[in-house]
Parts: C-alpha cells; sequence; structure tokens
C-alpha cells in the first residue's frame, strides 16, 4: 500500500532569476559620448540624473525625469525602457508591459529592452511571451549570458529539464565564473534523478562562492536523495551557519533528521522554520508528516489543515490528510480529500494511488483497482502501486494478476520487502511453499525486522512439517501481532515454560475458535507445571470446557482480564513444548463435560432413523475469497445414497441454503447456543462431514468420525498432500485436486460414503 506523501524539498534558485537588465553605466557612457558629438544634451542630461535616482532607489524623482524626458521626445527608446522597469518594480505590470513594448519599437535591435520585456512576462506567469523575447535578445546578441540563464529558468519551470540543462551550460560556457547558473543547473540535474551531476555542480558553485547559503542547501538536499543524511545534515547546518533566518534551511535539515526517525529534532526543525516564516505552507505540512510518524494524528491533521488554510490548492497536503483520515477510519472524508488533491492535480499518481487504498478499504475493490491502474498509468514505475493493485487482486482472489503486480513492485523497488512478503502470501496460496518460503527470506534479508514476513514464513514451514523452524518464527512473532489484538505488556510477565510454582498462569486466545479447539491439548500439560492455570475462551466454548482437564478458571473473551503472574497466548505452547510431528500431542477426551446438552440431544435426535451424517458447508470468509465455503445443493448426491440422513449443524447465513437445496435435510442449526451443544450433536452422529471451519476440530477433538473437506492450497494445519491428520486420528480429509473444484470432492465423497454406509448397515445387521 502507498505510504504517506513527501513534500518536495526547496530548491532555491538565484536572486537573479527576474534580474531586469538596465545597464546603467553603459548607457550613461552612451549618453556622454553622443553628448561631445554636440547633440541635443537636454534629454541627455536629465536620462544621467534620473538614471542616478532610479539606481538609488528614488523611483519618485526618476520617474517624473523620464516623463519629462517623454513630453520632449516621446518615443525616446532608454526613458521608454526605464520608465517600464519602474512600472515593473511597482507592480504595474501591465503599464511596464506596454512601454517596454513601445521602447522595442523605437529601438527594436536593442537586446536588453527585449530581455526586460521576458523578465516581466516570466513575472506574470507568461512563459511562452517570455521565451519569445529571451529568444529575440539572443538574436542580437548570442553571448547573452542573462537571457540564457532567465530562459533555462522558464524552461525548468515548464518542466523541460532538457532544454534548461542546455540554456545553463550555455551560460556557463560564456561566464564560467556563475555561481547562479552552476546552482540552478544542479538543481536542474536534481530533478532528473542526476544526483551526482547536480552535487558536482553545486560543489562547484561553492568553490566560486562559499557563503552561498541556498547551495548548501541544496547540496544538501542531493546528499539526502543519496541517503547520505549525515552528509546532507552538515549541509544544512552550514546553509544556516551562513543564513541563521533561513527557514527553507530549517524545514530541509527537519527532513533529514525525519529520515533518521529523529523525529523530536526534525519536529523542533520545523518550528523553527514557522518562527521564522509563520506562512510557511511546506513547513506545516512536513511538521505534519513528522506528527504523523509519532502517531499523533489529530495534530497532524490540525497542521495539514493550516497549511490548507494558508495554500488552498495545496494538492499534496490534500493527499496527506487523507492518509491521516484513512488511518483513523474516515474511509469517505479520506476520499473526498483524496479527490480533491486530483482536482487540483490530476496526475498526481500518488493521490490516484491513495484513493484506490480507501476504496479498497470500503470494499469497492473495482473502483480500488481503477484508481491503481490510473496512477500507474502516470507513473509507469510506480513501485507501490503495483503493490497496491496487487493487494486488491489478493483480496479478489486473481492470484497471477497478483503475482505479476508484486514481480513489477520489486522490479522497479528491488529493496521492497513488503512487496517481497506478499508475493510470498501469493505464492503460499498457490501452493508454491518453496517458491514462498524463499520470497519472505528475502524479504528478512532487506528488513530483518520485518515483523509480518517472519511470521507469514512460519506457515509453509509448518505446512511441510518443519515445525522447529516453524513454531520458532511463529513465536518470534505472534506476540508482537497479538499485542494489537489485547492489552497485555507481553515483556514483563510472558511465561518462558519453566515452572509455576504456585503462580497463576493466564492463557489467553486471541486466536480463531478452530485454533482454540486445536491447541487446547496443551492446557494440561501446562498444568503439570505446578500452577493455577486461567484460561480466556470466546463465550460459546465456556460451556464445553468447563470441566476440562488442567483448566481451574475460565474468563469470557469478553470480560475483563483477571490478575495474573504470567501468560502466555495458547498458540505459543507447541514452541514451549517442542513439538515436533512425532511429538504432537494426542487429544485430551473430555466427554464427562457434556452430560447435560447430550441428554438433552438424545432426546432429540434418538428418532432419526438410518445413517446420520451431519453436515457443515460454510466456513466464515477472511480477508481474502478463501474458498473453503461448499454450496449446499452439491451435497445433492449424498442424500440419494440409501439409509442416510442429513443433519444440518450448520450456522450462520449459509444456513439459508436449506430452503432451495433441493433435498432433505434436518436443520438444527438454529437450536444450537454454544460449542456444548454442537459437541452433543455430534456425538450421536455416525459421521460428520465439514468444510474447514471450527467444526471440523470439534468434530477431531471430540474423537468422532470426521471428513473435511478441503480446497486446493489447504490451511498449513493439514500439511500437504495427506488423507489423515497426525492432529486428529478420527478425521479423514479431502482435498481438491484443482482450484475450485468441489464437484470433484463430492463425487469422491458419495462413492466412499457408500461404502462406509454399507459397511456400518452390515456392521449393525450383526
Amino acid at each position: 500500500m502507498k505510504k504517506i506523501g513527501r513534500n518536495d524539498p526547496c530548491h532555491c534558485s538565484s536572486g537573479k532569476k527576474y534580474k531586469l537588465c538596465c545597464e546603467h553605466k553603459n548607457l550613461i557612457d552612451e549618453i556622454n559620448a553622443a553628448n561631445s558629438q554636440s547633440i541635443d544634451t537636454l534629454p541627455a542630461a536629465k536620462l544621467i540624473h534620473a538614471i542616478e535616482h532610479h539606481q538609488n532607489g528614488r523611483f519618485d524623482q526618476a520617474e517624473l525625469l523620464y516623463q519629462q524626458i517623454l513630453e520632449v521626445v516621446p518615443n525616446h527608446a532608454d526613458a521608454l525602457n526605464l520608465s517600464g522597469l519602474i512600472a515593473y518594480q511597482r507592480g504595474n505590470i501591465t503599464i511596464a508591459i506596454d512601454l517596454i513594448s513601445n521602447a522595442i519599437i523605437a529601438k527594436p535591435f536593442e537586446h536588453s529592452y527585449h530581455y526586460n520585456l521576458g523578465v516581466v512576462f516570466q513575472a506574470q506567469g507568461r512563459p511562452d511571451e517570455a521565451t519569445i523575447c529571451y529568444r529575440q535578445a539572443l538574436s542580437i546578441k548570442p553571448d547573452y549570458a542573462d537571457a540564457y540563464y532567465n530562459l533555462g529558468n522558464v524552461f525548468k519551470v515548464q518542466g523541460r529539464l532538457d532544454d534548461a540543462v542546455v540554456c545553463y551550460r550555455q551560460v556557463l560556457s560564456i561566464k564560467p565564473d556563475y555561481a547562479e547558473a552552476y546552482s540552478n543547473l544542479g538543481n536542474a540535474l536534481q530533478a532528473q534523478n542526476r544526483l551526482n551531476d547536480a552535487i558536482a555542480c553545486y560543489r562547484q558553485a561553492l568553490s566560486i562562492k562559499p557563503d552561498y547559503a541556498e547551495v548548501h542547501s541544496n547540496l544538501g538536499n542531493a546528499l539526502k536523495a543519496q541517503n547520505r543524511l549525515d552528509d546532507a545534515i552538515a549541509c544544512y547546518q552550514q546553509a544556516l551557519s551562513i543564513k541563521p533566518d533561513y527557514a527553507e534551511a530549517h524545514s530541509n535539515l527537519g527532513n533529514a533528521l525525519k529520515a533518521q526517525n529523529r523525529l523530536d529534532d526534525a519536529i523542533a526543525c520545523y518550528q523553527q522554520a514557522l518562527s521564522i516564516k509563520p506562512d510557511y505552507a511546506e513547513a506545516l505540512s512536513n511538521l505534519g508528516n513528522a506528527l504523523k510518524a509519532q502517531n499523533r494524528l489529530d495534530d497532524a491533521i490540525t497542521r495539514y489543515q493550516q497549511a490548507l488554510s494558508i495554500k488552498p490548492d495545496y494538492a499534496e497536503v490534500h493527499s496527506n490528510l487523507g492518509v491521516v483520515l484513512k488511518e483513523q477510519g474516515q474511509l469517505e472524508k479520506a476520499a473526498v480529500c483524496f479527490r480533491r488533491a486530483l482536482s487540483i492535480q490530476s496526475d498526481y499518481a500518488e493521490a490516484h494511488s491513495n484513493l484506490g487504498v480507501a476504496l479498497q478499504a470500503q470494499g469497492l475493490l473495482d473502483e480500488a483497482v481503477a484508481s491503481f491502474r490510473q496512477a500507474i498509468l502516470i507513473k509507469p514505475d510506480y513501485a507501490e502501486a503495483f503493490y497496491n493493485l496487487g493487494n486488491a487482486f489478493y483480496v479478489q482472489d486473481k492470484l497471477e494478476d497478483t503475482i505479476a503486480c508484486y514481480l513489477q513492485a520489486i522490479s522497479n523497488k528491488p529493496d521492497y520487502a513488503e512487496a517481497y512478503s506478499n508475493l510470498g502470501n501469493a505464492l503460499h496460496a498457490q501452493g508454491q511453499l518453496d517458491e514462498a518460503i524463499a520470497c519472505y527470506r528475502q524479504a528478512l534479508v532487506i528488513k530483518p525486522n520485518d515483523i509480518e514476513a517472519s511470521y507469514n514464513l512460519s506457515f509453509p514451514l509448518l505446512q511441510q512439517g518443519k515445525m522447529e523452524e516453524g513454531w520458532s518464527r511463529y513465536e518470534k512473532n505472534c506476540m508482537a501481532i497479538d499485542s494489537r489484538k489485547i492489552g497485555i505488556q507481553f515483556e514483563s510477565t510472558a511465561w518462558d515454560g519453566t515452572p509455576l510454582e504456585g503462580r497463576t498462569l493466564f492463557i489467553h486466545t486471541p486466536q480463531g475458535l478452530g485454533d482454540c479447539l486445536q491447541f487446547m491439548r496443551y492446557v494440561p500439560m501446562a498444568k503439570k507445571r505446578g500452577g493455577r492455570i486461567i484460561v480466556e475462551l470466546h463465550p460459546a466454548m465456556c460451556r464445553l470446557y468447563e470441566n476440562y482437564p488442567g483448566i481451574d478458571a475460565i474468563v469470557m473473551s469478553n470480560k475483563p482480564q483477571p490478575e495474573f503472574d504470567a501468560h502466555i497466548p495458547l498458540m505459543s505452547l507447541p514452541y514451549l513444548f517442542g513439538t515436533r510431528m512425532d511429538t504432537i500431542p494426542p487429544i485430551v477426551p473430555f466427554h464427562h463435560a457434556l452430560n447435560e446438552p447430550v441428554m438433552r440431544w438424545t432426546n432429540r435426535l434418538d428418532h432419526i432413523q438410518g445413517f446420520c451424517i451431519g453436515l457443515v458447508w460454510a466456513a466464515g470468509a477472511g480477508g481474502r475469497a478463501d474458498g473453503r465455503s461448499v454450496p449446499l445443493s452439491l451435497f445433492a448426491p449424498l442424500s440419494k445414497i440409501p439409509g442416510v440422513t442429513l443433519v444440518s449443524v450448520q450456522k450462520g447465513d449459509g444456513a439459508t441454503q436449506i430452503s432451495h437445496c433441493g433435498f432433505p435435510i434436518l436443520h438444527l442449526g438454529n437450536e444450537i447456543d454454544d460449542f456444548a451443544d454442537t459437541a452433543a450433536i455430534l456425538n450421536k452422529l455416525d459421521l460428520l462431514i465439514t468444510v474447514d471451519t471450527s467444526v471440523a476440530h470439534l468434530g477431531g477433538t471430540l474423537g468422532v468420525t470426521t471428513w473435511v473437506l478441503l480446497k486446493h492450497v489447504a490451511d498449513w494445519r493439514w500439511f500437504l498432500d495427506r488423507e489423515d491428520s497426525p492432529w486428529y486420528p478420527s478425521v479423514r480429509l479431502f482435498q481438491q485436486h484443482a482450484k475450485k473444484d468441489w464437484q470433484g470432492v463430492i463425487v469422491r465423497v458419495a462413492t466412499e460414503l457408500a461404502t462406509f454406509a454399507g459397511q456400518v448397515k452390515a456392521t449393525m445387521s450383526t
């Protein structure tokens, strides 16, 4: 998924960007030369005085003299040009354009007039007109360095970076000591990601002008882009030693410190930048990013909103605000922010990708896919967008497309640990266990502390029967993951398996119901370590386990946690007890706990004739369309086997299929209150046929003959290509031979059932 957007660092260009060409000294020399040739000296004398006032910032006096000259000589080119410059300097752009244009009419081959008109157009945001003027100036004076310089600036703003680079290099061929040109050439090269070339230009600028604070800062930006953070920080600090009130350098320093995860220091830098420049929207945005990284989401929102109050069309901040709102679960508001960013900047690839993430979180997968595709269309090398698109395809169970997207993300970003980890998930879902394991391991090479990758690696290892490393991987990471679900400080009170010596051990169960049923066999083993055992259970399981061996007390999972001396997740016990394939503990019988429910259901089921088969066909869906459920209608062949009676112990939405399944089935699901009821029913059945859900584990735990229907790539606990289960001696496995081929599974089950039912009938008749 896409992470929070960054703010571009400040690339300060020269103050000569809008430099006006007055050329006062040369003009005065020309006037004096003309006077020696006995030309009328009145306008010339006034012009000299006007220029002196102009140079010293006395605009009113200069303008008055220029007007007096124009009253005498209306087409006096120099007076028109200089009057235009004063109008420009006062912000009267339209008047400036008119006056300088008239100067050009009067004196069309004066290069400086064309140049000045270009400056005015450039300042007005009319780059095409500015370009024409600079080119005209250069046609008159081909070695005009400042015209090349400003033309380069126009091209850079337009994104025509190659053209900008050509112009700056032309400047330097004419004027090799032009520090500002080296600086802006460096900026253009950095924008092209030619970082080494940019760094060389910045260093050359500094060799000419060592106290050039802006270049020190921009050099820091280039070094930061190379992840040379210490060197970048030194550059920003040098810039600030030259120019302590340099707000942009404070903000850029904050960005480098944030990249080092020195968030408090980064925040201090952003705040310093804002104390110098309170309306600095970029620094507010960066401050918001740092606060978000500290999980201070409300504070981050406040800063983003302040930035937007200053700069309402700041697309990146709208997007970053959306990211925070999404993390707070405010998905609709987040989507509004992303769409607002796109209304400002339609080619904002990151906002398209972020919008896709928000849409996916709302379950709008097709719309999310469209957003990710648009991001990729704009930015074909956008690794995060390919990653997010892969995530969406994974949820849609389009595994081939998923894998292709993750591979492309990795191609674009070879150190993308999360993409390797999720590629492992997709390959695991396809049954390519060795390949999945290799991906998880590669993710851990890149990011050794990647909890998710290490945790996910445990499951294909366990599925291959490599329990030593599998349980170790699981144990190493499950506590960090489970801590998101429960409020226990693991580090201080986690049980390490040593004797309890009378202390209280709290066994909590953040896993699913099936996991609890499978691993409760370890509780009596924990009890033998000499302590008092409290077990957390889902309310639906409490009555089932109220007399279970080794349990001293039960706490419902929806109740406050008890007092305890040590704790452990239930699924950590296999690791603590060193479980291997040959040391899987046997199930612990507890039929005596079912007396009351057994009596109730004995009375309810005794009248049923024939071979009694329990059915469970629908499993709860996980995060991905997991394909564990079977349409009830496919079980019709079982109903046609002589002597068979089908009994539904299905609960939940899947039970609605009974009304239109087309064959008789006794439905008990609506009468079942908890697992104690289900257990009592299963004990009255001849056979349980179930998909991979908690009832399968209950049947196995009770020792009931149980047939479990498995999808093509089954859950790790059923291992590989087995028809039996080391966890449950009474369980038989029927696995798909091809993806989604439940029809083939049911045909095999029906064939086996006919034989099994006949054997049971023969046994009963004897």
